[in-house]
């Protein structure tokens, strides 16, 4: 499993170690997301957005990559970022982007309350707020 350091797991069941193919934890959306978007056909990302969009499953930094999917992943990524020095990619590009040939990734179906992601000051805040609130509330 590899977790982006932005996020507060809130349901343990998310982080649960038994899955049969590399993927990312989701939430499917209708409404309209700047955030990475993927469209699935048969259980299979097809393809992902970078600038959102609506109707889709909306990526979060929780991965889980099979043995075999991992071995893969750490060639391209030697390739992108040591030999090619493609430095202005995110790691998650490699396999959604760069070498999509060479994955099935799946999707790892969660709530929206399951997983708070932390991509600015301002979510920061009102995480801080939040927080506050419940504890007053448990006061």
């Amino acid at each position: 499993m590899i977790i982006d350091g932005d996020q507060i797991i809130r349901n343990q069941q998310v982080l649960t170690p038994f899955f049969e193919r590399s993927g990312y934890n989701s939430v499917y959306i209708t409404q309209g997301t700047n955030e990475w978007l993927q469209q699935t056909k048969n259980g299979t990302v097809v393809s992902c957005s970078r600038t959102g969009g609506q109707c889709g499953f909306q990526l979060y930094g929780i991965s889980r990559w099979t043995k075999r999917d991992s071995f893969q992943l750490r060639q391209d990524l030697e390739l992108e970022f040591v030999q090619k020095h493609n430095h202005q990619a995110y790691w998650d590009d490699v396999a959604m982007f760069c070498h999509t040939d060479h994955y099935q990734l799946g999707i790892f179906e969660m709530s929206s309350s399951d997983v708070i992601e932390i991509d600015s000051i301002k979510d920061l805040e009102a995480l801080n707020e939040s927080l506050l609130k419940e504890r007053s509330e448990d006061l």
